[in-house]
């Protein structure tokens, strides 16, 4: 299905004030490099990128008929909405997909403009489309893209450079996006509708704060992890009955020093982050209340 490439690519993170956020993500919770782009489809972002050519998308809708599905949703909520898988070629992964019974859409040609004198930037990627009602939740909340190809390789070679890796150096010593959580209500169903895509079931886990059991799917070299809860006034539980359906929880990042990390946050939003051991091993988590809506683990194999 992915024919190769990375897989688990990028998140995005829905806003209702993109100056707001950018002062969260920047200056309270230590990432650093805001880089702020314009797209034809009518969404404005600014992206957080990792040496490991993930990243973090957050977006308003600047053009609310172009984008009229963000601009609802932010009318109502903020926090994560899509998560996306990079995949080598639509083409590929049509043919991957076809074979387990799954049409996909067709491929849209994708671009952003990220200065005045880009007024011209050219395709770029194209993104690709599940069924709807294939996936529990939004149509759309998982979907694929795939870069053009020449400048691809260039930019995944560059990343191999210590000196360029260095341009991705983050305070909170994020490296990079390693999970994504989905909150579904059945965690048997959503397993199987996952497995369905050809993502392998891997570990199942228990999550006692946020009042959830889980199942872990791999997603290339990050991974998806469902959430269902088991418990009625946990925070999964919340999740699903504030949304209304099934969507993204939280993101986990991979962190060089979770203390580190830790220690920058706590200075820059007044709240104490006690480490804790996670799926991954030592980690903090940042409410949604401080992340703009969404769950920020950062932990440190």
């Amino acid at each position: 299905m992915l024919g190769g490439e990375r897989g688990l690519d990028h998140v995005g993170i829905a806003v209702q004030d993109l100056e707001a956020s950018t002062h969260t993500y920047h200056d309270l919770l230590g990432f650093n490099r805001p880089m702020p782009g314009k797209l034809p489809n009518g969404i404005q972002n600014v992206n957080y990128y990792f040496a490991d050519s993930t990243y973090l998308e957050t977006m308003i809708a600047w053009d609310r008929v172009k984008a009229d599905w963000l601009g609802a949703f932010t009318d109502h909520h903020t926090g994560a909405f899509f998560a996306v898988l990079s995949a080598f070629s639509p083409e590929s992964t049509r043919a991957f997909l076809s074979a387990r019974g799954i049409t996909v859409s067709a491929p849209y040609s994708g671009t952003i403009q990220t200065s005045a004198e880009d007024a011209s930037p050219g395709e770029k990627w194209q993104t690709f489309f599940l069924p709807p009602g294939l996936l529990p939740g939004e149509s759309g909340a998982l979907y694929f893209i795939s870069y053009a190809r020449e400048a691809r390789v260039d930019f995944l070679q560059k990343l191999q450079d210590p000196k360029v890796q260095k341009r991705f150096f983050h305070k909170n010593t994020a490296l990079g996006l390693r999970a994504v959580w989905f909150a579904v209500p059945d965690l048997a169903l959503a397993t199987r509708a996952y497995e369905s895509l050809g993502l392998p079931r891997q570990r199942a886990f228990k999550d006692v704060e946020l009042g959830a059991d889980g199942q872990v799917m791999g997603a290339g070299v990050g991974e998806i992890w469902l959430f269902a809860p088991t418990s009625a006034d946990g925070a999964v539980a919340r999740f699903l009955q504030e949304r209304g359906e099934p969507g993204i929880l939280g993101v986990t990042l991979l962190a060089g020093r979770v203390e580190t990390a830790a220690e920058v946050i706590s200075a820059g939003t007044g709240v104490a982050m006690p480490l804790r051991v996670g799926l991954l091993g030592k980690s903090i988590r940042v409410p949604p209340g401080l992340a703009q809506g969404v769950w920020l683990e950062f932990a440190q194999q």
